[in-house]
């Protein structure tokens, strides 16, 4: 389903242009079906890699964000990248930025003027969480990052190099359990989890979901260790997440029901799944350059056990299939960053 949203001084494209559905040997073209004929919850999208080149002609005002620039000229904006899954953009009229080089990474945050200490704040964010995620998921394979204030409160939209995000931005207030800062790095894992190795985003969403939301958790507890318990008991069992994770994303109810009920639930997994075998053998396991998962394919757990009576508690560890495409199994569910009462930062 497309997605292009206005607001003011940003305009914004997701998912905007037709996608082939990816077809898998022996398995033949991964559709959903009638399912797929009206919006589902987390707006699904499943695609291969592939080679992308863009240009956008606009107003010489104008900014356009989006990953892998090649030039800028009097409004004719270019990008092109290898071996990503989608391209989005983002233009705006009043946009400034910040750049920092973190890792060989140049990493520049995009904002609008009136939040520049929030444009700050999100570059060393984004700056600390990239430090991390290259040595838990190994090595960011892409010599640029951009990260973008978009139109949308809510979660942040991976693409290939760069990350949209809007949660944050206008009530910053220089804290460090800010919601900016807490949820920025669940966006840019999904640089890691659905670009880098994407999931079944149909029939197995969780693959997507888990990690980028635990990832919010590995942030906290590594670079702001005196909030670690506020995430987990305010951004994840707050909400009281339940249910099995092991089912497709028709099966949920509308989009509250999946972010409650797959990322948060699907965070717990990990968390159990992280104390049951030790963090050597997680994050082992949970490397994007891990020999097993090869980059340009798509994940798909094996032999998945799920138990409604003991769903939190992981069953099965890791199963690599046949083809060596991937990865973890077990059980668990999601979170909505701005739906409950505000009792404080993180619990949005």
């Amino acid at each position: 389903m497309a997605t292009w949203v206005q607001a003011l001084h940003i305009v914004q494209f997701i998912n905007w242009y037709p996608v082939l559905t990816p077809y898998q040997a022996g398995l033949g073209w991964m559709t959903v079906g009638a399912d797929a004929s009206g919006p589902l919850p987390g707006d699904p999208i499943f695609t291969e890699t592939a080679a992308y080149d863009l240009t956008i002609t606009t107003n010489p005002n104008i900014t356009i964000v989006s990953g892998g620039l090649v030039s800028s000229n009097n409004g004719q904006w270019r990008f092109a990248f290898k071996n990503a899954r989608t391209v989005a953009f983002i233009a705006g009229d009043d946009f400034d930025f910040l750049t920092q080089l973190e890792g060989g990474t140049a990493i520049t945050s995009y904002y609008l003027k009136e939040h520049a200490e929030a444009g700050k704040a999100a570059l060393t964010t984004a700056a600390q969480a990239l430090s991390l995620f290259n040595d838990r998921f190994g090595a960011y394979p892409y010599p640029t990052l951009a990260v973008a204030e978009d139109c949308l409160r809510g979660l942040g939209h991976g693409q290939r190099g760069g990350a949209s995000y809007r949660a944050g931005y206008a009530d910053y207030a220089g804290k460090p359990d800010s919601l900016l800062v807490a949820t920025l790095p669940q966006a840019l894992a999904r640089l890691w989890w659905g670009q880098i190795v994407q999931g079944d985003s149909f029939n197995q969403p969780w693959l997507n979901e888990a990690l980028p939301m635990y990832s919010e958790y590995l942030f906290i507890e590594s670079v702001l260790s005196r909030f670690e318990d506020l995430v987990l008991g305010l951004r994840i069992n707050y909400w009281k997440p339940e249910g099995l994770l092991g089912r497709p994303v028709s099966d949920f109810s509308d989009d509250e029901d999946y972010l409650r009920n797959l990322l948060r639930r699907g965070a717990l997994f990990m968390d159990g799944l992280r104390k049951n075998i030790g963090d050597d053998a997680f994050f082992a396991v949970n490397s994007a350059s891990n020999g097993s998962i090869d980059r340009t394919s798509v994940m798909a757990a094996q032999g998945i056990k799920e138990s409604a009576s003991n769903p939190v508690s992981p069953i099965a560890i890791v199963v690599i299939d046949e083809r060596k495409e991937s990865v973890i199994a077990n059980v668990l569910r999601r979170p909505s960053i701005n739906s409950a009462p505000r009792l404080n930062r993180l619990r949005k």
